[in-house]
């Protein structure tokens, strides 16, 4: 992914470098962005699961070695795990980003929103995974008010994908071109796998 130039980071928040407290994550609208929460109810309905043997075998080589894939039963849903150690995760998200043990400050986004990995679109995800390391580089520690700077939620569930949350770039604060990143991923609701972590206290 390729940066833009227009909007530095460390022109934005200059001074949260110099602090090391983790400002508290605002469960209420703060201004400039409503949070909700996102209903399990709504990402209840069923799909048939259509992840082949090499596409499972891609998230467990994705995920990384402190979790353990499992692959779904038919019959189950994302947001329903077989226990409260697991959750589900999409081969997508993986392919764009997403890893394990989960960044404190990809927890913050998802208690932000309230939600599970799994109802974050593949989109969300690439943009968190992209927009950590951005602040890295600057010394920069990525507290979620920099990140609602940037970002917004465009889509809480609807007729499409209801339950599911995607996150777009605001107008006029673009870290990413678009040309460098995929506006769809066809099918990737159906292609998932449970996570737990190896010492069996949950994944994140």
């Amino acid at each position: 992914m390729s940066s833009s130039s227009s909007v530095p980071l460390h022109h934005v928040f200059p001074e949260v470098g110099a602090t090391s407290e983790r400002p508290r994550i605002p469960m209420v609208s703060d201004g400039r962005e409503t949070h909700f929460f996102l209903s399990c109810e709504y990402a209840r309905h069923v799909l048939t699961v259509a992840l082949s043997d090499a596409e499972f075998g891609e998230a467990v080589a994705l995920a990384g070695p402190s979790v353990v894939c499992s692959r779904p039963t038919p019959g189950q849903n994302i947001v329903d795990p077989p226990s409260p150690l697991h959750f589900g995760v999409h081969l997508a998200s993986l392919q764009v980003g997403l890893r394990f043990p989960l960044h404190t400050a990809h927890l913050s986004v998802m208690s932000y929103y309230g939600v599970i990995p799994g109802q974050f679109s593949p989109t969300t995800h690439m943009f968190i995974a992209g927009f950590l390391p951005r602040c890295m580089h600057l010394g920069i520690r990525p507290f979620i008010d920099i990140f609602l700077h940037f970002f917004h939620s465009i889509r809480p569930g609807g007729s499409e994908s209801p339950g599911y949350l995607s996150i777009s770039q605001r107008a006029g604060h673009r870290l990413f071109e678009a040309k460098s990143y995929p506006d769809s991923f066809k099918g990737w609701r159906q292609k998932w796998v449970w996570v737990t972590s190896v010492d069996g206290r949950g994944a994140v």
